[in-house]
């Protein structure tokens, strides 16, 4: 019998052998194909995971290392910026210190003034310019009040002006205030002493004007009296200045209250003229154009 005619003849017999063997085998075969695939690409899942985990790792530590750099520069460019503005603070403050110093030794100076001031507060201005005028007892016993209480000579010259920058604005206005009042008892004494006889000359309604503001509480007296009553607001002027730089050297703000009511007076200040007021009798062929703000 031929290969063929064998296996025609022995396939009945086998072939439910062969199903039956086959049809246990793929399942088992095919699971265990499934089973090295899944195995294969799980590996090279965790092969690439593991290298993406180390990669993660690199480069978070290059951040971390890089964020540090940056942090050590910022935090060195603070210190630095810190340092200089310490400086500059220990600096400045040490400057405000001076510029105290020079206002008070200023104050002590317009001190000297008080006694003219308290010759003022005890005689009538308009009458006694007018007597000193054409008295010549009254105008040597003037000039003897002069002599006494201001020297009799050239005033030495007080002026701050370079530490303004360094004083507050309610240092520089209760100083201002002080100073005014200082200044008009020396005009109007030096004028009784020189016997012009023209009290006009001398205009204290600027000065009344800015111890109002100064001493809103005393604003009906400042009406009342007017100059001659300016001698016994010192004290109270001074006590303002006073706490103005103890307020200053402890660092206290000021409200916006106090610092209307300084700007107020710095301004009153500068408008003023120590010496001559507005309503000096110019000769009319001596007055000059105002010419108009710019």
């Amino acid at each position: 019998m031929t290969l063929t005619e064998w296996f025609y003849w022995l396939w009945p017999l086998i072939a439910p052998a062969v199903i039956v063997v086959v049809s246990f085998t793929v399942p088992i075969v095919r699971d265990a194909i499934g089973k090295f695939v899944a195995g294969s690409i799980q590996h090279r899942f965790d092969a690439r995971i593991e290298r993406l985990r180390s990669d993660l790792a690199r480069a978070e530590e290059t951040f971390r290392g890089e964020l540090r750099a940056k942090e050590q520069r910022i935090n060195s460019l603070v210190d630095v910026a810190l340092a200089l503005r310490s400086s500059r603070q220990t600096a400045l403050d040490a400057r405000r210190l001076v510029a105290v110093e020079r206002l008070w030794a200023a104050k002590a100076k317009l001190d000297v003034f008080k006694l003219a001031a308290a010759f003022l507060a005890s005689i009538r201005f308009e009458e006694a310019a007018k007597a000193s005028a054409t008295d010549e007892k009254t105008k040597t016993f003037f000039e003897m009040l002069d002599k006494m209480a201001l020297g009799g000579g050239k005033l030495e010259s007080i002026s701050v002006e370079a530490e303004r920058p360094f004083l507050t604005p309610v240092v520089w206005a209760a100083f201002s205030a002080y100073q005014a009042v200082m200044y008009l008892a020396v005009a109007q004494l030096k004028m009784l002493a020189a016997g012009v006889g023209k009290p006009e000359m001398i205009n204290t309604m600027h000065t009344d004007d800015l111890l109002k503001v100064a001493l809103p509480n005393f604003k009906d007296y400042i009406e009342k009296y007017s100059a001659s009553g300016h001698y016994y607001l010192l004290d109270l002027l001074e006590q303002n200045l006073l706490k103005a730089v103890s307020d200053m050297l402890e660092g206290k703000a000021a409200d916006a209250e106090a610092l209307e009511q300084s700007a107020q007076i710095i301004k009153i200040a500068h408008e003023m003229q120590p010496a001559l007021g507005q309503d000096m009798q110019i000769p009319d062929e001596l007055k000059a154009t105002t010419p108009p703000p710019p």
